[in-house]
């Protein structure tokens, strides 16, 4: 998380690897084995979308994850760089 190579904030690549997810389609096994749903998940399986059932709402999610990640990442931030001003300030 801190201390890797900085590229521009991009939500439609992974925040791990930066490599472009791909759709992938598969059919239900829970509820109806005829209906297809569909995940958006990196090449390496860094990051996993949800499974939803129309393509557009599985982007959405990929979306979503990926903006929680640099959210996440931010908050850390602000966290290490306020606790350093108050060891620096003791």
């Amino acid at each position: 998380m801190f201390g890797k190579k900085k590229r521009p904030k991009s939500y439609l690549r992974c925040p791990y690897c930066g490599h472009a997810p791909m759709a992938l389609e598969g059919k239900c096994t829970i509820h109806n084995p005829r209906h297809t749903v569909y995940r958006y998940e990196c090449e390496f399986g860094c990051l996993k979308g949800e499974v939803c059932q129309s393509v557009e709402k599985a982007f959405d999610s990929w979306i979503r994850i990926v903006a929680r990640y640099y959210d996440a990442e931010d908050v850390l931030r602000k966290h290490a760089k306020q606790r350093r001003n108050t060891n620096e300030t003791v």
